[in-house]
């Protein structure tokens, strides 16, 4: 549980240091899912990395914190970020691919803040 919270905020870090504007289901908040699922599969394993965010995710909507559109959206970016992190052989490459996802549309965000990156 600590790694995870670790890695979460690394991912948090990162995401925030993106240019993207911080609103919720946003381009940032994707790219946190990408970036953290990543880290997260790269230190777990792919079977812990998936479990913990479909109970994390689905948790979350369960409970009423997410919508349906949010619970997919999320589960839709780990899963990207499980196969980042397959790609993936360093920090910095993940940072890349990640990007690359928002870039060409494969990541999922809900809210378009039409927010260019200003790194």
């Amino acid at each position: 549980m600590r790694r995870k919270l670790r890695l979460k905020a690394r991912a948090e870090s990162l995401a925030r240091r993106s240019g993207y504007a911080s609103i919720p289901d946003g381009k940032q908040d994707a790219l946190r899912h990408l970036i953290g699922s990543a880290l997260f599969t790269r230190a777990c394993g792919v079977a812990l990395s998936w479990l913990a965010s479909e109970l994390s995710e689905f948790g979350a909507w369960i409970v009423g914190h997410n919508s349906a559109a949010q619970r997919d959206m999320d589960l839709h970016n780990n899963w990207v970020g499980r196969e980042i992190a397959r790609k993936a052989e360093t920090e910095e490459e993940i940072i890349r691919l990640a990007h690359q996802a928002i870039d060409s549309g494969l990541a999922r965000w809900i809210v378009d803040d039409d927010s260019e990156r200003h790194p």
